[in-house]
């Protein structure tokens, strides 16, 4: 059978079917009570559950799931801020660790994580405090132990090209001034050119609120903010490199999202595509690139009216290759003290969006002329009509102006 396998699904099922024999069974105990084999009073039968669980409900088979097995689906979410904080206090108990971690941050930083992510960053944050030659853990080994298990393992470039160096950095720092001005719901956590995994730097964002609904204005700067690196190297470093792709496919996949398949764009029309299919090419595609267009466009604007901090940002990360939390505050707190105009609150313009729909007045699509009686009576193939031509006043294709839809003039 599908899913599990015939042999591994007959296994269970034949275990499943099977308990009876350990518990009395009523008609067989009443016949030989009728022929007095067996005397005495009837044991009560006992209740039994059989549970399972999967992170992969869709491909369960059938047979295994219908009424009588394991018909009843629960489904558990990952712990919510108040469970996380009991759980990482628990695991604490048992490991040495600074006093004065903060608990917060750690709950924080573990949306999303289940109690064994939790055990196993915690386990991971020690071994990290070992290396470094202590024995006990503190908020940069849980980090580290995080980034680790997202990431990879962290390997330093110790001979690298000062340009290259330089370029992420600003790259980096790009990411991280768009992000500390444009969310302020969200918090900084670390901003690092260590080399990590396929990274060669990245910077982390946290929300500072647990939140269960995502808005268009925040799919709007989470855009921004990945397009930042790619501003900052066209405009500020006046060259570009593959750096900034990752970050692109990113912000793409959010704008196709944003007006496919959350009706936040130009149209309320759902596309019904699985999860990572393409969008048809058309409407959805022209909407997406002008969305992604305008929010560049705002991005240029924002890095333009803090372009001291980006300054600021790059070089620490030069100096001191990696910034975590409060650092990360004191670098923003000494440049926001030397340029009070940074402070200013940037206003972003409302997205705009071109109508796509055809025009009311849009000519009938085309119909072919009615046929006279002797003309249906011949062959298809043997009637002679007159060749072709595209009318007058429409383009080469010959569609008329009034006839294409807005979106696809411009």
């Amino acid at each position: 059978m599908g899913g599990m396998g015939g042999m591994g699904l007959n296994t269970l099922l034949n275990q499943m079917d099977s308990l009876g024999e350990h518990v009395e069974d009523r008609w067989r105990h009443k016949v030989l009570r009728w022929f007095g084999v067996i005397r005495g009073p009837a044991r009560n039968k006992p209740l039994v559950f059989v549970i399972g669980a999967t992170n992969r409900p869709e491909v369960l088979d059938r047979a295994l799931i219908r009424p009588g097995r394991l018909d009843r689906m629960l489904v558990v979410h990952e712990p919510d801020a108040d469970g996380r904080r009991d759980i990482i206090a628990h695991y604490l108990s048992t490991k040495r660790h600074d006093p004065e971690i903060p608990m917060e941050l750690l709950v924080n930083d573990s949306m999303g994580w289940t109690p064994i992510m939790i055990k196993t960053i915690i386990n991971e944050a020690l071994i990290q405090a070992h290396h470094d030659g202590r024995e006990f853990l503190t908020y940069k080994d849980w980090l580290d132990a995080a980034d680790e298990r997202a990431l990879g393992l962290k390997q330093p470039i110790r001979s690298w090209n000062l340009t290259d160096r330089r370029e992420v950095a600003y790259h980096e720092a790009g990411h991280a001034v768009a992000a500390r001005y444009l969310r302020p719901s969200h918090r900084l956590s670390k901003a690092t050119i260590i080399r990590r995994g396929h990274a060669l730097g990245y910077v982390q964002q946290r929300p500072r609120e647990e939140r269960t609904s995502l808005y268009a204005r925040s799919i709007e700067t989470q855009i921004m903010v990945s397009l930042a690196g790619h501003v900052v190297e066209d405009r500020f470093l006046d060259k570009l490199s593959t750096g900034p792709s990752s970050d692109l496919i990113g912000a793409t996949m959010a704008a196709e999202d944003y007006v496919g398949s959350l009706a936040m764009g130009p149209t309320k029309v759902i596309v019904p595509m699985k999860k990572g299919d393409q969008p048809p090419i058309g409407p959805v595609l022209v909407a997406a690139h002008e969305l992604l267009d305008q929010l560049y466009e705002e991005t240029e604007r924002l890095l333009h009216e803090k372009e001291p901090a980006i300054h600021h940002l790059a070089e620490a990360l030069i100096a001191r290759d990696e910034l975590i939390g409060d650092e990360l505050e004191e670098v923003f707190a000494e440049v926001e003290a030397a340029h009070p105009e940074l402070l200013a609150k940037f206003e972003r313009k409302l997205i705009q969006f071109r109508e796509f729909a055809p025009l009311p007045n849009a000519p009938e699509t085309w119909a072919p002329p009615p046929t006279t009686p002797e003309e249906a009576q011949q062959p298809a193939a043997s009637m002679e009509r007159p060749a072709w031509h595209p009318p007058r006043g429409g383009d080469a294709r010959g569609m008329s102006p009034d006839s294409i839809p807005p979106w696809a003039t411009h």
